[in-house]
């Protein structure tokens, strides 16, 4: 199964953590300078919900108290949880639809899954040989008179791999 997964794109996109640490410090610098690292529970909700409004996430008002509920309480502020903490980042998935897999897959070559490279290794390559034919045919030894006054053209077999 794992073997498989290395194909595709997964169906679940995790938000990298350091883009989720890069949020919830900005939160930390407005809402709690007075104790880094520390946010009240009902700021890590808000962002959970906004999170879930905007991409669709589906998850419910307990399962967000579920995710708090993971998070270690402050010892100073019982209002306060840690938020650098595993089990918030991960909370920050969202499932892919099919469109959005195949965005991955097709325009996305940087990803880590094998149909992603080689589709991108595939369009590479045709984009090199189409300059590559369309180049030679510029030359005339590649090319085929075809009559008097007319221009000529490229060889067959170099029509077939531009079109």
């Amino acid at each position: 199964s794992s073997q498989a997964n290395r194909w595709v794109v997964p169906l679940y996109y995790q938000v990298p953590p350091t883009v989720v640490k890069r949020g919830f410090s900005r939160l930390d610098s407005m809402y709690s300078p007075d104790s880094p690292g520390e946010l009240r529970s009902d700021l890590v909700v808000a962002a959970l919900r906004r999170f879930d409004r905007n991409f669709r996430a589906g998850r419910t008002e307990l399962e967000r108290r579920m995710v708090l509920d993971e998070l270690e309480v402050s010892k100073n502020d019982f209002t306060k949880v840690k938020w650098n903490a595993q089990p918030l980042f991960q909370a920050f998935s969202v499932r892919l639809n099919i469109s959005e897999r195949m965005f991955f897959t097709v325009d996305v070559g940087e990803t880590s899954n094998l149909l992603s490279r080689l589709v991108t290794g595939l369009m590479i390559t045709a984009i090199i040989l189409s300059i590559c034919v369309w180049m030679a045919g510029t030359i005339p030894a590649f090319t085929v008179s075809v009559g008097d006054g007319l221009e000529p053209e490229s060889q067959a077999w170099m029509q077939v791999i531009d079109e």
